[in-house]
C-alpha cells in the first residue's frame, strides 16, 4: 500500500497464493479425471493386470506388494496341504484368494505346470512377481515331501519381513506428512 517493494518471501507467498487461486480448479479437473481413468482401466481385467504389474515394480510399494503377496500365498497354500486339499484344488483356491491379479496369473502358471508333470518351484521364479526364497524354498519342500511345512516357515518369514517394511514406510511417510500439512 505504501508503494515499496515486498520482501521476497512475502512476494513469493503472494504469487503462489495467486497462482493457486487462478489454477486450482484446473488442477482439481485434471487429477479427477486421472483418477476416473485410473478407476475404469483398473476395473477391465487386461488393465487390472498391467496396473497391478507396474504395482510390484514399483520401488517401496512394489516391495510391500510382494512381500504381501508371497506370505499370503504360503500361508494359503500351506493350511490347505495341511487340510488335506490337493495340490491343483489348493493352488486353484490360494490363485482366488490374491488380491493381485499378476500375481494370480503366476499362481495360474504354476498350476498349468503341475498339470503337465512340472515342478511347482518352477512357474513361481517370474522376476518381480513373488519374492526370490518362495521358489527356492517351494523346491526344497517339494523333494523332501514336506511342503506344507516349508510353506508355513515361508509364510512366517515373509510376514515378519512384511511388518518391518511397514514399519519402516511408516518412519518414512511422518515426516513427508508433517511437512504436507504445515
Amino acid at each position: 500500500g505504501l508503494g515499496r517493494k515486498l520482501p521476497a518471501i512475502t512476494q513469493l507467498l503472494v504469487d503462489l497464493s495467486d497462482f493457486v487461486r487462478i489454477y486450482l480448479p484446473h488442477f482439481a479437473i485434471g487429477i479427477l479425471t486421472l483418477i476416473a481413468v485410473g478407476v475404469a482401466i483398473y476395473f477391465q481385467p487386461a488393465g487390472r493386470l498391467a496396473i497391478d504389474r507396474f504395482l510390484l515394480r514399483l520401488p517401496v510399494i512394489g516391495k510391500l506388494v510382494q512381500l504381501a503377496g508371497t506370505a499370503s500365498f504360503a500361508r494359503a497354500l500351506g493350511i490347505l496341504l495341511r487340510s488335506g486339499i490337493t495340490l491343483l484344488e489348493g493352488l486353484r483356491t490360494t490363485e482366488e484368494l490374491l488380491a493381485n491379479r499378476f500375481l494370480a496369473s503366476r499362481v495360474t502358471a504354476a498350476r498349468q505346470a503341475v498339470i503337465q508333470g512340472g515342478t511347482l518351484a518352477d512357474p513361481l521364479t517370474a522376476s518381480y512377481a513373488f519374492a526370490p526364497m518362495l521358489a527356492r524354498m517351494v523346491a526344497i519342500g517339494e523333494s523332501a515331501g514336506t511342503l506344507d511345512e516349508v510353506l508355513d516357515e515361508v509364510a512366517k518369514f515373509h510376514e515378519s519381513q512384511l511388518q518391518a517394511a511397514i514399519k519402516q514406510l511408516s518412519v518414512i511417510v511422518e515426516p513427508l506428512i508433517i511437512m504436507v500439512v504445515g
